[in-house]
């Protein structure tokens, strides 16, 4: 499951539908972002992913504002994963 950067309730509040579903297909993506080298004994570093739009299979609508069905697609926009 992935985590939005900002925090749930302000995402939830803001969202024009919420769904559950599964990515079938990257559309697109941002520019490469600048990697940080890792330190030694170092796992993770905090390199950011750049934005993706997406495209998702509906599972699931728990809440919709527009024309969003169980079984359809959705194309959204990943922001920049930190």
């Amino acid at each position: 499951m992935a985590i939005p950067p900002e925090p749930i309730d302000s995402v939830l509040f803001d969202a024009k539908a919420v769904v559950t579903g599964e990515v079938v297909a990257v559309v697109a993506e941002g520019p490469p972002l600048p990697r940080i080298e890792k330190k030694k004994g170092f796992s993770d570093i905090g390199n950011k992913a750049a934005w993706q739009k997406l495209t998702l299979r509906v599972d699931d609508v728990l809440q919709s504002g527009f024309d969003v069905k169980k079984g359809g697609t959705v194309d959204v926009v990943k922001p920049v994963a930190h």
